[in-house]
């Protein structure tokens, strides 16, 4: 790495290169889209340990909808540029050296408040013969299926007016059949349909998804557009609360009830969201099932720089199906960037005791060094049964086909397999506890003796179980 000093002189190049070009996108901006068939939204550029450059963003179509690349095509479809400023041209990044990796939507840590509305106005919603408040579970439910395991969902509920206020049904959860179960039994019990307080709903959502420690952070509201009743919470504060959090807002507008169903329109817009139209009943569960595919439209593309400079002018672009787009950011590498490339990173998700006294924890891989073709690890757990499995490909993980042996004398598990791809992050495990307690911690330990010296993952030395 150059002096820090030299950043300003960095920065300095750099302006003059954005005056040049008429702007440049940044962290967070639109900036030029040359190609908008498939356009990145929501980006983010992050720098982290060891010299790794991770973008965040969303694909969408030209009519805002989630553009969804096959994994086995992800490696082709994605190509990184850095600007060098001697040469005044791009130069596309050597793959096999910087650790490439795009990641899907099933291997990002991903966050999901979803926001129903069981108000007279949803229950008043019929024709031919059907339901809206019937819709809205099925298509909820479409949701919950498309969801990775590692995936968290609350859900939040909004039925009357003062005094009664919108309630969690069930807070972050990777029990998607809990949180079906929390919506049906809801549902059943439910005695009186009233006003609305849809602002303060949605603002209880973004609430619940703000402490959260994940990639990704989404809020799928259902509202006819009304608020009669909120005290705590207006659609601006919802904005605000929202873009601060880096909460996108999928809205699905019921009715037909146009003037405040802008507002709602507006309000997922600014949010880097989607807004989804439903003017009748029998495109509610359809609009769902569409909400519950662009889903999948959340990316993370990451490699390791080798480029020694303080800031660094990145193109990220994409080609699939025919279409294409790109787009330009600075990333600055700060001085807590640097780091070994052979120092691995394991972490475990933040795991929930659920019924029965039972748990299910994640541990995932967020950075891979060369040649791992194993790793020995250990719990220190009193639960009364462990079951370790390792997720499939298509539900985020990257260890598929290892197999696990253990635990052996000394407590430790053998996890081992084909070589993982350099760089490649991603769930390595699950792991289901029986006869736990909320509040319990349990010691988590990677041997690392079994790698050449100076190889090593870093890890948590305990998990907590948090409670519901």
């Amino acid at each position: 790495m150059t002096s820090r000093s030299s950043i300003y002189g960095a920065f300095l190049a750099l302006l003059v290169f954005v005056l040049l070009l008429g702007g440049c996108g940044g962290d967070g901006d639109t900036g030029p889209q040359p190609d908008p068939r498939i356009n990145f939204t929501n980006r983010r550029a992050e720098c982290d340990k060891p010299q790794i450059i991770r973008f965040y963003f969303s694909l969408r179509d030209e009519e805002g909808h989630a553009v969804i690349i096959d994994e086995d095509d992800m490696q082709s479809a994605f190509r990184i540029s850095e600007y060098d400023f001697e040469k005044y041209a791009w130069e596309e990044v050597c793959y096999e050296e910087t650790a490439y990796n795009p990641t899907p939507a099933a291997n990002l840590s991903m966050a999901v408040a979803i926001v129903l509305d069981f108000t007279n106005s949803m229950k008043q919603f019929n024709e031919g013969g059907l339901n809206g408040i019937d819709q809205m579970i099925e298509g909820v439910e479409l949701i919950l299926d498309a969801l990775g395991p590692a995936h968290q969902v609350s859900i939040i509920e909004y039925h009357h007016e003062q005094p009664l206020e919108p309630t969690i049904l069930t807070g972050p959860t990777t029990d998607k059949q809990v949180a079906a179960q929390a919506i049906r039994d809801f549902a059943e019990d439910l005695q009186e349909n009233g006003g609305t307080r849809s602002w303060d709903a949605m603002c209880l959502g973004v609430s619940e998804l703000l402490p959260l420690n994940v990639d990704v952070k989404l809020l799928i509201a259902l509202s006819d557009g009304f608020d009669t009743s909120s005290e705590l919470c207006t659609d601006n504060d919802l904005i605000d609360a929202a873009s601060a959090g880096r909460v996108q807002i999928f809205a699905l507008g019921y009715g037909t009830y146009d003037e405040h169903l802008d507002n709602l329109k507006r309000v997922a817009l600014a949010t880097g969201g989607v807004y989804y139209s439903a003017p009748s009943v029998s495109d509610l569960r359809s609009q769902l099932e569409t909400v519950a595919r662009d889903l999948g439209g959340q990316y993370n593309l990451s490699y390791v720089t080798l480029n020694p400079e303080d800031a660094i002018t990145t193109r990220v672009g994409v080609t699939y199906g025919g279409r294409s787009g790109e787009y330009d950011t600075l990333v600055v590498i700060q001085d807590s960037c640097g780091g070994d490339v052979r120092v691995g990173e394991i972490q475990v998700d933040r795991p929930v005791v659920g019924p029965g006294n039972t748990a299910t924890m994640f541990a995932r891989i967020t950075y891979t060094p060369r040649h791992i073709r194993s790793i020995r690890f250990k719990l220190g757990t009193d639960a009364e049964q462990t079951d370790i499995t390792f997720p499939t490909r298509t539900d985020g993980g990257i260890c598929e086909d290892w197999g696990l042996s253990g635990p052996d004398v000394d407590g430790f598990y053998t996890a081992e397999g084909d070589t993982l791809r350099f760089g490649i992050e991603g769930l390595f495990a699950k792991i289901d506890l029986t006869g736990v307690e909320c509040g319990m911690h349990i010691p988590f330990d990677v041997d690392n003796s079994i790698y050449p010296e100076g190889k090593y993952f870093v890890h948590p030395e305990e998990i907590v179980l948090d409670c519901p």
